[in-house]
């Protein structure tokens, strides 16, 4: 069997590479002959996601990144160019390249090949980021359907969608899809009521809680290179993880400049800005963790991660924190499946109905429905019921995780266990 793994944003985004590390873990421990493809930007030598390990290989996306509207008419053109081949593909199982650019008839090869096509979780399939990442994150479905393939979306997030046609297209391509799972209620719920899919949605949990949390060994040494020593500041370590995107929403430059300094202030801490994702585009987190660097005075407490590091090691720093305080969705997870305390700072929905399923909907925060003042007081109480939390949440992971494997199970559902594995 042939396997294709789409979806991937980017590979700056650590984010994207927790999901995809331990998927592609999973799909090789269950089929251990199957040939599995990932489109992917990144080698297959790179350490960042352990693909030479798994045996998977690697293709280029069919699109460009789009920086500019040259960039985007370009894609636009593309996607008109790569549709006829799928259609005749399809009408006559005929393989034609025409006009295709050669450095992705490999991947439209694997595409014509694959017998089954896992998107793995994002939550680009709505329109509030813009229409671009929408069409980003679905023109790889499109084609697969007009190939007429086996297709899984593998815990997504999805919704919302304002406008009344691109509502209308979607509601027609997830009408067709094989398996739809969701990693929160909040996308069932608008699949169901909003679009009225007319087929079963599952409900788990994001694949990023089965990622793998290195030695703590390995994380002091890191630290000791950013020149962090607990030993040597002997304070607690206090995480905070900016969310670039939230600035288009509100002043989150401010706001966590503030949540910084009063950390080191109330709770006696070191704090440390922890950048996960590393464009080259707005969506810099890295940009972001230096000018609220830059806006503080507190420059010898308050430190910043110069390096860029692993999904798994970002998970460890996380790990060896005593409180994490984050904008992004995957150092919530991560936070959670360390039993590490932690609050969200977020408008996210993805992390709201995550929270909201295991019960630790206190712990979010959105800054643009509440006095960002308030943050300061949850704070206060995190820090005062730290060890509580901790108990709280450690036995609350092996629940999470045999919800996570869930999904896989709803893979082999629909397309059979390897004939190796029933032995």
């Amino acid at each position: 069997m042939k396997i294709l793994i789409i979806g991937m944003g980017g590979h700056e985004n650590r984010g994207e590479l927790a999901i995809l590390i331990p998927t592609i873990q999973k799909l090789r421990s269950i089929y251990p002959n199957s040939e599995i493809v990932a489109v992917s930007s990144l080698p297959e030598t790179t350490r960042l996601v352990p693909f030479k390990k798994y045996k998977i290989r690697t293709v280029l996306p069919l699109l460009g990144k789009a920086s500019n509207f040259i960039d985007v008419i370009n894609n636009f053109l593309l996607i008109i160019l790569l549709t006829v081949p799928c259609i005749i593909y399809r009408i006559s199982k005929k393989k034609v390249y025409l006009l295709i650019p050669k450095r992705i008839k490999k991947t439209l090869e694997i595409f014509f090949d694959a017998d089954l096509i896992i998107s793995k979780g994002q939550e680009g399939i709505t329109d509030y980021y813009g229409l671009k990442m929408y069409f980003s994150a679905i023109y790889e479905i499109l084609l697969a359907l007009t190939l007429r393939k086996k297709i899984v979306l593998l815990a997504h997030s999805i919704g919302p969608i304002n406008n009344y046609l691109i509502k209308k297209i979607t509601k027609i391509i997830l009408s067709k899809i094989n398996l739809i799972v969701v990693r929160e209620p909040i996308s069932k719920k608008f699949l169901e009521n909003d679009l009225r899919i007319n087929k079963k949605v599952h409900v788990t949990f994001d694949v990023g809680f089965l990622l793998k949390t290195p030695n703590k060994p390995l994380i002091k040494n890191i630290l000791k290179k950013e020149g962090i020593v607990r030993e040597n500041f002997k304070k607690p370590l206090v995480i905070i993880a900016p969310n670039s995107a939230l600035e288009k929403r509100i002043n989150a430059r401010t706001l966590l400049k503030d949540v910084a300094e009063f950390c080191v202030n109330h709770l006696d801490s070191v704090v440390l800005l922890l950048p996960h994702v590393y464009s080259k585009d707005w969506n810099n987190d890295k940009l972001l963790c230096e000018k609220i660097y830059n806006s503080t005075r507190l420059k010898d407490q308050i430190k910043i991660m110069k390096g860029e590091y692993s999904a798994e090691e970002l998970k460890g720093i996380i790990a060896y924190s005593d409180l994490c305080i984050s904008s992004r969705f995957h150092p919530i997870i991560h936070s959670i499946s360390t039993a590490t305390p932690f609050l969200a700072v977020t408008c996210s929905k993805k992390t709201k109905g995550t929270l909201q399923m295991l019960g630790l909907d206190t712990y979010f925060f959105n800054p643009s429905k509440r006095e960002c003042k308030e943050v300061f007081e949850i704070i206060t109480e995190i820090w005062k019921k730290r060890e509580w939390i901790k108990k709280r949440l450690r036995p609350l992971y092996p629940q999470i995780k045999a919800k996570v494997e869930k999904n896989f199970d709803l893979i082999k559902n629909i397309v059979g266990e390897s004939n190796e594995n029933k032995k």
